[in-house]
C-alpha cells in the first residue's frame, strides 16, 4: 500500500505538534494536530459539513495534551508513535485498502481517528457525526483485518519522517 505525499506530510507535522506540545510519544491527537496544520481541502470540508471549526478543535486538543515545555528538536529521532497513534495509522491503511484507494491519503487517517475511542479529536468527530461523512472511504471495525506493526513497518519504513518533506 502507497501513502500518499499527503499522509506522510500530515504524519511529519504530527511528530512536530507532539514535540511542540511537550509530548515524547504522537497519540491520535497529534495526528489530527497534523491534519489540521496540513489544511487538506477534503478533511477541511468533511470537519465543515459536520460543524467543526478546525481552530475550535486545535484548541480543545491542545488544552488535553499540551506539556509545559516543548521536546528540543534535537530529539526528534526519539518520538515515535504511541499505541494509539499506532492503531489509527494502522486503520488508516486498513481503511485505503478496503476503499481499493491507490494510496492512503489524509481522508483515511481522518476516519480512522473517527473510530477510536479516548482521544480528545475522536470523541469531537463522533459527537458531530463526522464518520458518517466520510463518503465511500469505509473502515473495518474488527482486528482481523489491520495489517500488523511489522507490516506497517515494511510499508512505512523511515519515510513519515523524511526531513525533505518538513516545510
Amino acid at each position: 500500500m502507497k501513502i500518499s505525499e499527503e499522509f506522510d506530510r500530515a504524519v511529519a507535522y504530527a511528530r512536530e505538534e507532539a514535540m511542540r506540545t511537550g509530548c515524547t510519544q504522537i497519540g491520535a491527537d497529534h495526528l489530527m494536530l497534523g491534519l489540521l496544520r496540513l489544511g487538506s481541502a477534503e478533511v477541511l470540508d468533511v470537519l465543515r459539513q459536520k460543524g467543526i471549526e478546525a481552530a475550535g478543535m486545535k484548541s480543545a486538543i491542545e488544552a488535553k495534551v499540551f506539556q509545559k515545555q516543548g521536546i528540543p528538536y534535537g530529539m526528534e529521532d526519539d518520538i515515535r508513535l504511541d499505541t494509539e497513534g499506532n492503531a489509527a495509522i494502522n486503520l488508516a491503511i486498513a481503511s485505503a485498502q478496503t476503499d481499493n484507494a491507490p494510496e492512503a491519503r489524509p481522508l483515511h487517517l481522518l476516519h480512522a481517528l473517527c473510530c477510536l475511542s479516548g482521544p480528545a479529536c475522536s470523541e469531537i468527530l463522533r459527537e458531530a457525526g463526522a464518520g458518517t461523512m466520510m463518503g465511500s472511504v469505509k473502515v473495518p471495525q474488527t482486528q482481523e483485518y489491520l495489517p500488523g506493526e511489522e507490516e506497517v513497518n515494511r510499508l512505512l519504513g523511515a519515510f513519515y519522517f523524511r526531513s525533505d518533506i518538513r516545510s
